[in-house]
């Protein structure tokens, strides 16, 4: 950005010189003043361009707070989760403790523990969803 405003103010620098050396000679010259008006308007335009950039850079930062706070709750959370499943884990309860559940099949009854029970319904839990609209209930 810093050699682009050097650039355009050595234009005005070398345009407002040709004009006054002109002035000073009693011979105003007409293109020298244009050159001038071209030359300011490019400064103009580089200004309004730094002043975008620096809005710009300005977002720039805000966004890396915002993603380095995320990113600060997303290992918090992680940790908390990591935290909880070890303690879920610890409390394993001994096997011969578990209650049992039977499902009916057409022909015979099979119990089934509790973990097996949880793990099954973990891994169907994905593609259940509840009901949207449960019926009341009606009392006799």
């Amino acid at each position: 950005m810093l050699p682009i405003l050097q650039t355009r103010y050595q234009r005005v620098e070398k345009a407002l010189d040709t004009l006054l050396e002109s002035i000073t000679a009693y011979n105003p010259s007409l293109t020298a003043a244009d050159e001038l008006l071209a030359a300011d308007d490019d400064v103009n335009e580089a200004l309004t361009s730094l002043a975008q950039h620096h809005t710009n850079y300005g977002r720039i930062l805000s966004l890396r707070e915002t993603s380095a706070n995320l990113d600060t709750q997303i290992k918090t959370t992680i940790r908390t989760l990591a935290e909880t499943r070890k303690t879920l884990q610890s409390i394993a309860l001994p096997p011969s403790s578990l209650p049992t559940t039977t499902q009916q099949s057409s022909s015979e009854h099979r119990p089934v523990r509790v973990d097996e029970l949880l793990s099954y319904a973990k891994f169907i839990s994905k593609t259940t969803v509840p009901p949207t609209r449960t019926p009341p209930i009606q009392s006799d």
